[in-house]
């Protein structure tokens, strides 16, 4: 029976190579893990774990940490389309607030808490939850579209969150599993590695 040998490459290769294909400019992180080879087998191993500190806490140009948040509220609404009214119906809203930040709380070494930033983002959302959205005072001169709801969460958000030491990177709506609208600032980088 013939065997077949799997060789994996090393974690920084693959960081190398994922840093080739992101986009914007960067600097590589420094190659501080050394690796030695097993006598014999041939297999790479690392033989310490050392990284820099000031690159976790505070990365390098062209990286961020981004903080990602997902509320649900219920809400009905209507459409005009063409002059249309369109159905009352309801929906079971998902939101998801993503911030960014350059660097990490330095004793904390955290962007904020999660609690403090679900209570802020909760102050928002509860607003719409049960509501007829047609009725609310910020549709009333707006259709209560899925995209204009993102853009106004993201408006209101940004006043929320202002004090905080994240930046608001994008408010994403889905009106179901399978459809939804993203409104997020025009500088913030895409999730695709393509």
């Amino acid at each position: 029976m013939e065997t077949t040998t799997v060789t994996r490459k090393p974690t920084h290769v693959l960081l190398e190579k994922i840093l080739r294909r992101s986009k914007g400019e960067h600097r590589p992180f420094p190659q501080r893990v050394s690796e030695r080879t097993e006598p014999g087998n041939g297999h790479v191993q690392n033989q310490e774990w050392s990284v820099r500190k000031t690159d976790v806490l505070r990365p390098p140009v062209g990286f961020c940490y981004e903080m990602i948040l997902d509320l649900f509220f219920n809400a009905r609404h209507f459409v005009v389309m063409d002059g249309q009214q369109g159905p009352e119906h309801p929906h079971s809203y998902r939101v998801q607030v993503r911030c960014r930040s350059r660097a990490l709380h330095p004793q904390n070494h955290v962007l904020v808490g999660y609690q403090e930033l679900r209570e802020r983002v909760k102050q928002v959302i509860k607003a719409y939850n049960g509501t007829l959205l047609n009725e609310l005072p910020v549709f009333r001169h707006l259709q209560p579209t899925t995209e204009n709801l993102a853009g106004v969460l993201y408006q209101q958000l940004n006043v929320v969150l202002k004090d905080m030491p994240i930046e608001l990177v994008s408010v994403t709506v889905w009106e179901s599993p399978t459809e939804g609208i993203v409104f997020r600032r025009d500088d913030a980088p895409s999730l695709s590695l393509s």
